[in-house]
């Protein structure tokens, strides 16, 4: 079946993991594993899709026209990240759940869908290169307000159906509960925390980023 293959590999690693140390797996521990993700030796497990948000809220911060306004556009950074954010967890989480019926469900179109996140992904990008160009005072059209909401949640939802993770030690345990049908909402909980947890980490290093960025074209 095409899909994460992450469920396969983390019951393999998992069992090495269980055999080196045991993880007192609740949604504190889950949503900590899942900030300590991007600030430890498990790094390069967000790699496949970090790089990818952080160009995102980079690219948001470049193209905002309220200059002078700095707490504007950190703020607008920001809701851009967390609407990706949002949408990213949601289908990590569905994906990951894998005994639960949406999960089921969704394997069956997974690869289809993988390869329309990575068009959405690569079209994002030309957009942010200038390839595309937008109309004068986009802000003021209605079709443009609702796009602006809905192309961040789009973006985030692309780049789930796009990533496959390595496993980190906590993803691992966690996802010893997804697979068990008995377990599979206990697992679900936690992996909404787990994907809470990276997305704090994503959001704040993308938000100084930007931040810093909006920063330099104010002064």
């Amino acid at each position: 079946m095409a899909g994460f293959n992450i469920i396969a590999h983390a019951e393999d690693l998992g069992h090495h993991q269980h055999a080196a140390e045991a993880i007192d797996l609740n949604l504190l521990s889950s949503y900590t594993g899942g900030v300590h993700s991007l600030f430890s030796i498990w790094f390069f497990c967000l790699l496949q899709i970090s790089p990818f948000f952080l160009a995102f809220l980079l690219g948001i911060a470049s193209m905002d026209t309220h200059n002078g306004s700095w707490g504007h556009g950190v703020r607008k950074v920001a809701l851009s990240g967390v609407l990706a954010l949002t949408g990213f967890s949601a289908i990590f989480t569905i994906i990951g759940a894998s005994a639960a019926s949406p999960a089921v469900i969704l394997y069956q179109y997974l690869s289809l869908l993988n390869q329309l996140g990575g068009v959405l992904i690569l079209l994002m990008g030309l957009f942010f290169l200038g390839v595309f160009t937008l109309p004068a005072n986009p802000e003021k059209s209605p079709l443009w307000t609702a796009l602006s909401g809905i192309a961040p949640l789009l973006f985030g939802m692309a780049l789930a159906f796009a990533y496959r993770p390595c496993v980190t030690p906590t993803l691992s345990e966690i996802f010893n509960y997804t697979k068990d049908p008995q377990k599979v909402s206990e697992g679900t909980g936690f992996l909404i925390a787990y994907s809470a947890g990276v997305s704090t980490s994503l959001l704040s290093v993308g938000t100084l980023l930007s931040s810093l960025v909006l920063l330099s074209k104010n002064t």
